[in-house]
């Protein structure tokens, strides 16, 4: 009997374990939720930030689906990554004193006196500046004095000191708004700024301050490749504008409609796609597109960079403006919001995702990215 006992209990194992291998296994794939940062500035109706708003106060759409607001807040533990563009042309360099004082002004306020232990654990700043050619000055760093000593010595590049053709020159001076002044690569700038710098930092709170005329000649890519670039970087673009000398000097400035230097890239080039990066002077080799001529309307591309990395767009109207403008871009950094959410529907292709945040109320004004990449189906 104990054997017949025996014998049923291993028939009895034996069948559950042809039953078990008979039977497919089922897999269920949970997709991870990705969560999407931003950062936001709000301001009221008078231009004053916002210190206290709440998620309830916003709609908020991707793609024109309707989303929620998981937070809104205002974070003080994000550290900023910062980078100081600065046209050095010749129709700048009667500002650029000017822009020296205020752009040391703006380092002292972002970053402490003494650099923190980690890298990762404070403010940085990087110093790039541009005319006929694009060149990094200070990678990121957090001391002071290190920028100190590059504003104080930043003059034209190599390039345009040692260009022995002289000032590019037009044939009709409507055709130029520099009155044959030099070429600056505003777009080649940004472009370099957010791929070989911000590009590969993780963090959320990227920052360029951007002064110059809006006015560009020579650059290897176009606005909208800048623009696409400083989005990947999770850049916000702040743009300060003052009229180059010849702009104010020239009375047919404003008159040519004529839009252009919009155009696509170019094949291979250091520092953009298939290329490497500028430390040691930039892009010697130019791009100047004589087909194409700027367009002279700095203010609305100024406009336009801030509008749609959501930025803010200062306009000067002399060299001792400049001090109060880096203030308020102070003032708002250290104002600005951050709002996650978590989309309804994620994607498996690098489209880009326009994003629209809308207050409940008519008193409120907010600045907002117009929109971001999710490369790879993951959102940053």
């Amino acid at each position: 009997m104990k054997c017949a006992s025996i014998f049923a209990a291993i028939l009895v194992a034996t069948s559950s374990i042809a039953v078990a291998q008979d039977q497919k296994p089922v897999l269920t794939i949970h997709a991870a939720r990705q969560t999407v940062t931003l950062p936001v500035t709000i301001r009221d109706k008078h231009g004053d930030l916002v210190p206290n708003a709440d998620k309830a106060d916003f709609t908020l759409t991707q793609d024109g689906r309707p989303q929620v607001i998981d937070t809104l807040t205002r974070s003080s533990t994000e550290p900023f990554r910062i980078g100081l563009l600065v046209e050095t042309s010749r129709g700048m360099m009667g500002a650029l004193d000017s822009e020296r004082k205020a752009a040391t002004q703006f380092v002292d306020a972002m970053l402490p006196v003494e650099p923190p232990t980690s890298s990762a654990s404070g403010n940085q700043i990087f110093l790039l500046h541009f005319d006929r050619e694009v060149e990094l000055l200070r990678d990121l760093t957090a001391s002071r004095d290190k920028l100190h000593t590059e504003l104080e010595n930043m003059g034209p590049t190599s390039r345009h000191r040692d260009d022995r053709d002289g000032p590019e020159t037009y044939d009709n001076p409507r055709e130029s708004p520099r009155g044959g002044l030099a070429s600056a690569q505003l777009y080649d700038a940004i472009y370099l700024a957010s791929n070989d710098v911000l590009k590969h930092n993780a963090g959320v709170r990227n920052v360029l301050v951007v002064f110059s005329d809006g006015a560009d000649q020579g650059s290897k890519v176009s606005l909208n490749e800048a623009l696409d670039a400083a989005d990947k970087a999770n850049a916000v673009i702040y743009t300060v504008y003052l009229k180059s000398e010849s702009e104010r000097n020239n009375p047919l400035f404003g008159r040519n409609d004529r839009r252009s230097g919009m155009g696509g890239g170019f094949p291979g080039g250091s520092g953009y796609p298939g290329g490497g990066g500028y430390p040691g002077g930039g892009y010697p080799s130019g791009g100047d597109r004589r087909d194409q001529k700027p367009s002279v309307d700095g203010r609305k591309i100024m406009a336009e960079i801030a509008k749609r990395t959501g930025g803010r767009y200062f306009e000067t109207r002399k060299k001792g403006d400049l001090d109060d403008v880096y203030g308020i871009i102070v003032h708002e950094l250290q104002g600005l919001y951050l709002l996650t959410y978590t989309p309804d529907k994620l994607e498996s292709d690098d489209d880009y995702h326009k994003v629209v945040l809308t207050p409940k109320k008519n008193d409120l004004i907010v600045n907002l990215r117009m929109g971001f990449f999710a490369p790879g189906g993951k959102f940053n």
